[in-house]
């Protein structure tokens, strides 16, 4: 898939069980294997990467809607957060 410019994206990544889950617009779009969990020391950051301590990476674009969960989601509650969240849903 190919995103489009000034386009609407529903994206959630979960992790569960040494897996990363993919969801696009409340659809699954891949898998992964995960890698060593490691324990964040810091605050939740959104629209850039760290690397050997440096802020890296900048996200080009806009970021609305940001939801951080204790648990990893399933398939069911990814699809219905799409449908409640998509424009034109409220």
């Amino acid at each position: 898939m190919t995103p489009e410019l000034n386009r609407w994206y529903h994206l959630v990544g979960v992790r569960d069980a040494g897996q990363v889950r993919l969801y696009v617009d409340g659809e699954p779009a891949g898998t992964a294997a995960a890698g060593t969990a490691v324990a964040s020391t810091g605050p939740l950051a959104v629209g850039r990467a760290k690397y050997a301590g440096n802020r890296t990476d900048y996200w080009s674009g806009a970021v609305d809607q940001v939801h951080a969960y204790g648990s990893a989601l399933s398939d069911e509650q990814v699809a219905a957060l799409y449908a409640a969240e998509r424009p034109g849903s409220r």
